[in-house]
Protein backbone atom coordinates (compact mmCIF):
# COMPACT_ATOMS: atom_id res chain seq x y z
CA UNK A 1 0.00 0.00 0.00
CA UNK A 2 1.12 3.70 -0.54
CA UNK A 3 1.05 6.63 1.03
CA UNK A 4 -0.09 10.01 -0.98
CA UNK A 5 0.39 13.43 0.14
CA UNK A 6 -1.49 16.57 -0.95
CA UNK A 7 0.38 19.79 -0.08
CA UNK A 8 0.42 23.46 -2.00
CA UNK A 9 2.95 23.86 -4.58
CA UNK A 10 5.28 26.67 -2.44
CA UNK A 11 7.76 29.24 -4.10
CA UNK A 12 11.19 27.93 -3.72
CA UNK A 13 13.46 30.99 -1.93
CA UNK A 14 16.58 30.02 -3.88
CA UNK A 15 14.69 30.16 -7.66
CA UNK A 16 11.37 30.92 -7.12
CA UNK A 17 10.26 28.30 -9.17
CA UNK A 18 7.41 25.90 -7.52
CA UNK A 19 7.79 21.91 -7.24
CA UNK A 20 4.41 20.31 -6.53
CA UNK A 21 4.34 16.86 -4.52
CA UNK A 22 0.30 16.98 -4.92
CA UNK A 23 -0.25 13.62 -5.73
CA UNK A 24 2.87 12.16 -5.35
CA UNK A 25 3.31 8.62 -4.09
CA UNK A 26 5.56 8.06 -1.85
CA UNK A 27 6.67 3.68 -0.80
CA UNK A 28 4.92 2.30 2.31
CA UNK A 29 6.15 3.17 5.38
CA UNK A 30 7.31 0.63 7.67
CA UNK A 31 5.49 1.27 11.37
CA UNK A 32 8.53 0.40 13.32
CA UNK A 33 10.74 3.15 11.43
CA UNK A 34 7.87 5.77 11.77
CA UNK A 35 8.28 6.06 15.23
CA UNK A 36 11.23 8.92 15.84
CA UNK A 37 14.32 6.96 17.40
CA UNK A 38 14.69 8.58 21.29
CA UNK A 39 16.99 11.43 21.82
CA UNK A 40 20.70 10.73 22.03
CA UNK A 41 22.23 9.93 25.03
CA UNK A 42 24.48 12.49 26.35
CA UNK A 43 25.48 10.93 30.02
CA UNK A 44 27.82 8.13 30.54
CA UNK A 45 27.13 4.43 30.26
CA UNK A 46 26.51 2.37 33.00
CA UNK A 47 28.91 0.49 34.62
CA UNK A 48 29.38 -3.02 33.67
CA UNK A 49 29.00 -4.28 36.71
CA UNK A 50 25.67 -2.17 37.56
CA UNK A 51 22.83 -3.75 38.90
CA UNK A 52 20.29 -1.43 37.24
CA UNK A 53 18.75 -3.04 33.38
CA UNK A 54 18.56 -0.27 30.92
CA UNK A 55 14.76 0.02 29.53
CA UNK A 56 14.38 2.50 26.86
CA UNK A 57 10.66 4.68 26.60
CA UNK A 58 10.44 2.71 23.19
CA UNK A 59 10.44 -1.11 25.01
CA UNK A 60 7.68 0.33 27.66
CA UNK A 61 5.39 2.62 25.61
CA UNK A 62 5.43 1.09 22.09
CA UNK A 63 2.10 -0.31 22.23
CA UNK A 64 -1.70 1.41 21.83
CA UNK A 65 -2.87 1.58 25.69
CA UNK A 66 -6.90 2.01 25.17
CA UNK A 67 -9.23 3.29 27.41
CA UNK A 68 -12.90 3.70 27.77
CA UNK A 69 -12.74 7.31 29.61
CA UNK A 70 -15.81 7.09 29.98
CA UNK A 71 -16.36 3.74 31.73
CA UNK A 72 -13.06 2.71 32.52
CA UNK A 73 -11.77 3.29 36.46
CA UNK A 74 -15.24 3.46 37.90
CA UNK A 75 -14.42 -0.23 39.47
CA UNK A 76 -11.54 -1.70 40.14
CA UNK A 77 -11.25 -4.38 37.28
CA UNK A 78 -7.79 -6.33 37.42
CA UNK A 79 -7.96 -8.18 34.24
CA UNK A 80 -8.17 -5.06 31.81
CA UNK A 81 -4.70 -3.68 33.49
CA UNK A 82 -3.86 -7.23 32.04
CA UNK A 83 -5.41 -6.92 28.69
CA UNK A 84 -3.93 -3.62 27.88
CA UNK A 85 -0.64 -3.74 29.26
CA UNK A 86 1.77 -6.79 27.09
CA UNK A 87 3.42 -9.10 29.27
CA UNK A 88 6.67 -8.06 28.26
CA UNK A 89 6.64 -4.69 30.15
CA UNK A 90 4.44 -6.48 32.96
CA UNK A 91 7.35 -8.43 33.59
CA UNK A 92 9.19 -5.38 34.73
CA UNK A 93 8.00 -4.43 37.99
CA UNK A 94 9.92 -5.38 40.81
CA UNK A 95 13.17 -4.89 38.31
CA UNK A 96 15.90 -2.62 38.77
CA UNK A 97 15.94 -0.43 35.96
CA UNK A 98 17.55 2.55 34.11
CA UNK A 99 16.14 5.08 32.32
CA UNK A 100 16.75 7.93 30.41
CA UNK A 101 14.54 11.20 29.89
CA UNK A 102 13.62 14.49 30.90
CA UNK A 103 12.08 15.76 34.59
CA UNK A 104 8.79 17.68 34.83
CA UNK A 105 8.42 18.56 38.69
CA UNK A 106 4.97 17.38 39.87
CA UNK A 107 5.68 17.99 43.19
CA UNK A 108 8.23 20.16 44.83
CA UNK A 109 8.79 20.15 49.06
CA UNK A 110 9.29 23.24 50.94
CA UNK A 111 13.51 22.85 50.76
CA UNK A 112 12.60 23.30 46.69
CA UNK A 113 13.43 19.54 46.33
CA UNK A 114 11.96 17.55 43.93
CA UNK A 115 9.42 14.59 45.20
CA UNK A 116 7.72 13.74 42.53
CA UNK A 117 8.37 14.44 38.98
CA UNK A 118 7.08 12.81 35.38
CA UNK A 119 10.08 11.45 33.44
CA UNK A 120 9.62 11.79 29.64
CA UNK A 121 11.38 10.59 26.51
CA UNK A 122 11.39 13.69 25.19
CA UNK A 123 11.19 17.65 25.60
CA UNK A 124 8.25 17.84 22.93
CA UNK A 125 6.06 15.45 25.29
CA UNK A 126 4.84 18.28 27.35
CA UNK A 127 4.92 21.59 27.58
CA UNK A 128 6.76 22.75 23.85
CA UNK A 129 4.95 19.67 22.29
CA UNK A 130 1.89 17.24 22.28
CA UNK A 131 0.77 15.90 24.97
CA UNK A 132 2.15 11.96 25.73
CA UNK A 133 0.12 8.92 25.40
CA UNK A 134 -0.75 7.31 28.73
CA UNK A 135 1.85 5.05 28.49
CA UNK A 136 4.38 7.77 27.51
CA UNK A 137 5.57 8.88 30.88
CA UNK A 138 7.16 7.27 34.28
CA UNK A 139 6.21 8.65 37.35
CA UNK A 140 8.79 9.15 39.86
CA UNK A 141 9.22 9.57 43.50
CA UNK A 142 12.10 10.52 45.50
CA UNK A 143 12.87 11.73 49.05
CA UNK A 144 14.00 15.14 47.58
CA UNK A 145 16.49 16.09 44.70
CA UNK A 146 17.32 18.93 42.67
CA UNK A 147 14.79 19.77 40.27
CA UNK A 148 16.93 19.39 36.61
CA UNK A 149 14.83 20.26 34.12
CA UNK A 150 16.04 20.89 30.43
CA UNK A 151 18.07 18.46 30.10
CA UNK A 152 18.41 14.90 29.74
CA UNK A 153 18.80 12.91 33.51
CA UNK A 154 18.93 9.10 34.34
CA UNK A 155 17.18 7.95 36.74
CA UNK A 156 17.78 4.20 38.57
CA UNK A 157 15.29 2.22 40.85
CA UNK A 158 12.81 -0.53 40.89
CA UNK A 159 10.11 -0.03 38.54
CA UNK A 160 6.75 -0.83 39.17
CA UNK A 161 4.17 -1.21 36.09
CA UNK A 162 0.87 -0.39 37.47
CA UNK A 163 -2.35 1.79 36.24
CA UNK A 164 -3.50 4.55 39.24
CA UNK A 165 -6.55 5.45 39.39
CA UNK A 166 -8.10 8.46 41.81
CA UNK A 167 -11.37 9.26 42.02
CA UNK A 168 -12.15 8.00 37.88
CA UNK A 169 -9.01 9.89 37.02
CA UNK A 170 -5.84 8.41 35.30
Amino acid sequence: ESTQIFVDAQPSETNGSTESLVGQTLPPIDPAEAVPPPPESKLPPLPKDSPYKEVSFRSISSFPYEVEWETDGKEPDPTAFLRRVPREVRQLSGTKVAVEGFMIPTMVNEDNKVTEFLLLPDQMSCCYGKTPAANGWVVVTSDGIDIMMDQQIRVTGSMVIEERWDEEFF
